[in-house]
């Protein structure tokens, strides 16, 4: 009973010392405003040593949108709901990285500007702005947008709208949700890495927000290429195409992959002074990237090829990007920026997240992407991949009328070549290497007349769309072949004869060359004729 007496009296002595307080800062406003300002942030801290809790939740957005959230991304407050966490990160301190690709870095983290403002501006704030495009329509597939299956169902919401709005160049909108500060940058980041389409769509973000740490305004930044979008987008997607006609009538997604690999190392160059670096823009347009490029370029044309393939970064000495491809039901590691090195490579193509456990260190999101165990697809290239650029740099040939195409057959002074074609009989030393390339005499194209003639032949036969077929030549007349298709001779020797057969008025085409050995090469020929 003592016990029982005293937690009363105690209970009734606070109740007594809380009507004080109340008596007193009712008697005293000043009080009063000392005491919001000290919980709220509203005074000003510096003055007298003492950080409000709103100053605290201020440096903590501050912290969020410079920083990011790193390896703490998954937590209540993050919007995430990865359903993915079998990958095993190693340690940055045990990363060692060859001579031959250090310092081949470049990505630039997302990084979001914020902004608290006033109470008194919130609704003047919410009626000038609008929601933009919402994406109410969009779908995104998990398997080939990962990022978007890690949110949560309302930062799914946002994430369409995000998407929405940056396809319709809206600049500034309104969150169609409540964000916090935390949340808008991991779905910023979820949609920037989902979409390598959105060439335009700059790294940094900014935000308004209020006191209690909620989003009121969302903006967006984007590049150079806006000013004249629709034609960016043109060339865009015409530089993409003249690697994908190559890629698409292969055998299987592993040969596609290669294929594509192999076109970046022969069509880009590691430039760290490059522009819009960032962007699969700068690597496919201008030739020039960094690993950022080089990764975003390779999601988008690997996209388009139907193989899953998502943007990962993270750690790699410096901060650094590549790529996870699905081949087959299982995962792997590639970054091409490491194989384009002198002498290019295979070292870094499909690997495991063991093999590159000493290189590559995921950090974000990307932590949450399926981890690489897959092994039937590595290790199975070797020595430098040989690939030849597209003819015409990779564009089409702009469409004309067949009439106009005969006239211009008809103004080269030599005519068609295909008619001269002479026999050939090979020397001691050629036989030699046709033993040695599994091949007999017959089999080859001993001069550019006969080239051109067997061209014709196979690609009037495979008709028009996008085809593919090889010859073989001997070394010795590979880099006159090379010469023709950088200086538009093959027009002449052989595709304006195919479109008016095949009665059609467009023409592109991208080589590829194998060495058979011997001093023999098997041409493998691209084409896309309509």
């Amino acid at each position: 009973m003592d016990i029982l007496k005293k937690i009363f009296y105690g209970i009734c002595i606070l109740v007594i010392l809380g009507c004080l307080g109340v008596l007193i800062c009712a008697l005293n406003p000043s009080m009063t405003q000392s005491i919001a300002d000290i919980l709220y942030g509203a005074g000003a801290p510096g003055d007298g040593g003492i950080l409000g809790l709103g100053d605290l939740l201020k440096e903590e957005i501050e912290d969020v949108m410079t920083q990011g959230n790193g390896d703490d991304a998954y937590d209540p407050e993050s919007g995430l709901r990865p359903g993915n966490t079998s990958y095993v990160m190693p340690s940055e301190e045990d990363v060692t990285l060859p001579e031959s690709v250090n310092g081949r870095n470049g990505y630039k983290p997302i990084q979001g500007n914020g902004q608290e403002v006033a109470d008194t501006e919130i609704d003047s704030l919410q009626s000038s702005l609008t929601t933009g495009d919402v994406g109410e329509n969009l779908t995104f597939d998990a398997a080939y947008y990962p990022y978007y299956g890690m949110l949560e169902s309302d930062m799914q919401t946002l994430y369409r709208q995000i998407y929405a709005n940056a396809m319709t160049l809206t600049q500034s909108f309104s969150p169609t949700v409540e964000v916090s500060a935390t949340k808008l940058k991991n779905v910023f980041e979820a949609v920037y890495n989902d979409h390598p389409e959105l060439f335009w769509l700059e790294t940094s973000y900014s935000c308004k927000y209020t006191r209690s740490g909620q989003c009121v305004e969302i903006s967006l930044q984007y590049n150079s290429t806006v000013n004249n979008l629709e034609k960016a987008k043109g060339e865009f997607e015409e530089k993409a195409q003249s690697i994908l006609s190559g890629a698409r009538y292969l055998s299987d997604d592993y040969a596609k992959e290669r294929y594509v690999h192999d076109s970046l190392i022969s069509l880009v160059d590691y430039n760290t002074g490059a522009s819009m670096s960032q962007s699969a823009y700068s690597a496919l347009i201008n030739g020039k990237t960094v690993c950022a490029g080089y990764a975003r370029t390779y999601q988008y044309l690997l996209q388009q090829l139907n193989i899953p393939c998502y943007y990962c970064t993270g750690y790699s000495g410096q901060n650094h990007a590549w790529n996870i491809v699905l081949l087959d039901g299982a995962y792997y590691n590639v970054d091409v920026t490491w194989d384009d090195t002198e002498p290019s490579t295979y070292d870094y193509f499909n690997r495991s997240d063991q093999e590159f456990a000493v290189t590559h260190v995921r950090k974000g999101l990307s932590i949450y992407l399926p981890a690489c165990v897959g092994d039937a697809y590595s290790g199975l290239e070797s020595g430098a991949p040989e690939i030849v650029k597209p003819a015409n740099g990779g564009t089409y040939m702009e469409p004309l009328t067949l009439e106009e195409y005969r006239k211009l057959r008809d103004s080269f002074a030599t005519g068609n070549t295909n008619s001269n074609i002479s026999s050939h009989t090979p020397t001691q030393e050629e036989a030699e290497g046709l033993r040695k390339a599994g091949l007999s005499a017959s089999e080859v194209q001993w001069n550019l007349d006969s080239y051109y003639a067997d061209c014709l032949e196979q690609v009037t036969r495979e008709g028009d769309g996008e085809r593919q077929f090889s010859n073989v030549v001997p070394a010795s007349l590979w880099s006159a072949i090379e010469q023709q298709y950088a200086n538009g001779g093959y027009q002449k020797g052989y595709s304006i004869d195919v479109l008016d057969v095949l009665n059609k008025s467009s023409f592109s085409i991208l080589l590829q060359a194998q060495n058979l050995g011997g001093g023999y090469y098997r041409i493998y020929h691209y084409t896309s004729i309509y």
